[in-house]
């Protein structure tokens, strides 16, 4: 039986590279090689770098989530899936006499990806990934050569070329055949074809598409001057981290950028689209942007797992950027915010900086635009337009809050979200929202709640949540209110009117009260969620098979195994504890950290 080996090759290097997320019990590996950011080119775009995956293996071990996984209940069911498991068992270890959990156990030290720049008309980056094997360094070179084995019987070309004393195994798939290309390449246009090449430094195995990054990276020793490791940006990235995470990320957006547009240029040589794309971009404000990364440890002192996010920046913010300014307050949920939600999360935004951002961009390419508008916005009956800056953002306050939760019993439709924006003129926004549906010709049903109007919409089918044609997952009508000096706009049933009643707020909620410990005197935003709920939810759809039925045509998961198998949902929820959030903006940028408390053991 042949084998393909680009099937070979993607499961056996997922597993192998995937091992960075399973929790798998440590084991110490061989002396570490040289930290791989040390060798990689500073013109690297993406870079993700587990450190050390003994390490991270034995942190995630101590985690709710492996201790969830290990309690008894959920035997059978893991015993259903080992068992689905057994014919890819079956094809890797005809393939490279390993199973896949033997795969996962292989790597030991350091594991990472990057993009680094390629000057290349059609081929624009280039893919290096590093995995540190260790000890294992015998069992993955063996790995690899039934690979090039594999690749040599189905005609690939394969050759070897000795680099610095370590043997460069280069991989070229055939030639597609013209019955084999798809219907977007062009007739009597070769394809950019990229070959595979591995290596084995020292027990740090090299995958690449480009022999000669790979010749640098491996001519580096982990010496290189213009490394991404002493790069301004990587620093300003890594100079945030207050521990040794777990797992780093990194974009260089400023590099990423530039690069695009070059290449827009090289391919679209003579006319004028890279230029203006260029041009768009410089008005847009975008080349503020420097740097997204962040962090992730698991089981670090009262964290159960900690991430870090970082959007860097240079000088003050521009073009889009001023869309969001989130200033620095004390935020405290507010006393309608019931104690009972499963999701809480709240914003410090300058809305009237909002208007002033969204006027100076509008005004950039269509001066008057938003004048214009507005003079068209005539209120039916009256001598008056509706005035975006005196009817809408004058009337709205700086905050704008999210909360959910999930009507009982627990289903698919039982989502329950309900927006709150807070009034400096509760007054003045009543007239607005009369305007609003005059000029709109809206006839919402009114009714009366405690002494508050309510407004209901109703609707077929719930909205797209997402150009994919994915369907929020609610029922009912969609609610609109004016108390509490706050605009509430309600999804899915009875959220709204919970708040309009009063009781139990979630500031007095001892599990947000043990989060909210967490958070600094004052940020631009924060979250608060209780996971039993969403993970009821979301494991009822997967009993049901109805996971991905929003989505469109996902894996049924109920046709691949018997759901029957699955424990009680309660089993989930006692390993699970609340997850607070904050964000802050600095003046070069926003960071956000998200965080779950350790849990006492269930």
């Amino acid at each position: 039986m042949r084998i393909p080996t680009r099937a070979i090759f993607r499961l056996a290097m997922a597993a192998m590279i995937g091992a960075a997320g399973a929790a798998f019990p440590g084991v110490a590996a061989a002396a570490d090689p040289a930290p791989i950011e040390q060798s990689l080119p500073d013109s690297t775009y993406l870079f993700i770098k587990a450190g050390s995956l003994a390490k991270l293996k034995e942190a995630m071990s101590q985690t709710q989530g492996a201790k969830l996984w290990s309690d008894p209940a959920f035997k059978a069911f893991l015993d259903e899936v080992k068992g689905k498991l057994e014919p890819a068992d079956e094809f890797l270890k005809q393939a490279v006499d390993k199973t896949l959990v033997e795969l996962l156990e292989m790597p030991q030290g350091q594991v990472s990806l990057a993009l680094v720049d390629k000057k290349h008309p059609k081929i624009p980056v280039s893919l290096l990934i590093a995995v540190d094997a260790g000890k294992n360094a015998e069992s993955m070179e063996s790995v690899f050569g039934k690979l090039t084995e594999q690749a040599e019987k189905e005609d690939a070309k394969v050759a070897t070329e000795k680099y610095e004393g370590i043997t460069l195994h280069i991989i070229q798939a055939p030639e597609k055949k013209e019955d084999e290309k798809k219907d977007g390449d062009k007739k009597g246009e070769a394809k950019a074809q990229f070959p595979i090449v591995w290596a084995n430094q020292s027990g740090l195995f090299h995958i690449s598409t480009d022999v000669d990054a790979l010749k640098e990276l491996i001519s580096a020793g982990g010496k290189r001057e213009n490394s991404l490791a002493k790069s301004e940006s990587y620093q300003s990235l890594t100079k945030r981290f207050s521990q040794d995470p777990h797992v780093v990320w990194y974009v260089d957006l400023a590099h990423g950028f530039k690069r695009a547009l070059r290449y827009m240029s090289e391919r679209n040589e003579g006319n004028g689209n890279a230029q203006n794309a260029e041009a768009m971009f410089n008005a847009l404000g975008l080349g503020g942007l420097k740097v997204l990364g962040g962090s992730v440890t698991y089981n670090i002192g009262k964290y159960d797992g900690l991430s870090k996010s970082y959007l860097i920046t240079s000088g003050a913010p521009q073009g889009v950027l001023k869309l969001f300014p989130m200033p620095k307050k004390a935020l405290r949920p507010e006393p309608w915010a019931p104690a009972t939600v499963a999701s809480y999360r709240t914003y410090s935004w300058n809305l009237d900086a909002v208007y002033t951002a969204i006027n100076d961009l509008v005004n950039m390419f269509a001066p008057g635009a938003l004048a214009n508008i507005e003079g068209q916005l005539a209120v039916p009956g009256q001598n008056e337009t509706l005035k975006f800056d005196k009817d809408i953002f004058g009337p709205l306050g700086n905050r704008v809050t999210i909360v959910g939760d999930y009507k009982k019993p627990i289903n698919e439709k039982s989502q329950r979200i309900l927006f709150g924006i807070a009034l400096d003129d509760s007054k003045a926004f009543e007239s607005t929202l009369s305007k609003l549906f005059q000029i709109s010709g809206a006839a919402p049903k009114k009714r009366d709640f405690q002494g508050t109007t309510i407004y209901d919409f109703d609707i077929t089918e719930p909205p797209a949540a997402a150009a994919g044609g994915a369907k929020l997952n609610f029922e009912g009508p969609i609610s609109v209110a004016i108390a509490k000096d706050t605009l509430f706009v309600a999804l899915g049933g009875t959220l709204l009117e919970q708040a309009l009643r009063g009781g139990a707020s979630l500031a007095d909620d001892p599990a947000f009260q043990a989060v909210a410990k967490e958070f600094p005197e004052a940020v631009s935003s924060m979250s608060f969620t209780k996971l039993d709920d969403q993970i009821v939810q979301m494991y009822e759809m997967i009993k049901s098979g109805k996971l991905f039925e929003n989505a469109g045509n996902g894996p049924k998961l109920d046709k691949m195994f018997d759901m029957s198998k699955l424990p009680p949902a309660k089993v989930f929820t006692k390993y699970l504890s609340p997850v607070g959030g904050y964000m802050l903006q600095e003046e070069d940028g926003m960071s956000m950290t998200t965080f779950s408390l350790r849990k006492a053991t269930p």
